[in-house]
């Protein structure tokens, strides 16, 4: 990961997509209590860092579906949460 990103990533929990031209990735931070984090890459700089509201029991996953960018994620009360348009 490129230095920019400064929250640590455990390199399993890592997901990429595609989205308007810019590559957007989500992880779960290294230190951060399973709290999920995401940015952008427009080929030349990361935006910043923004932290996911709900704190995650597994893997983020991330999907382009109908012009739309989603975040998955098993929140921690075990029901399946989704972010869109991050």
């Amino acid at each position: 990961m490129p230095s920019a990103l400064t929250q640590s990533v455990y390199s399993s929990n890592l997901t990429l997509a595609v989205y308007l031209g810019k590559l957007s990735v989500a992880w779960m931070g290294e230190n951060s209590g399973r709290n999920i984090w995401y940015s952008a890459f427009n080929g030349t700089t990361w935006t910043s860092q923004h932290e996911a509201p709900h704190k995650a029991r597994g893997n983020p996953a991330l999907a382009v579906y109908s012009g739309k960018l989603y975040l998955s994620l098993v929140v921690l009360s075990g029901l399946q949460g989704l972010l869109r348009d991050l």
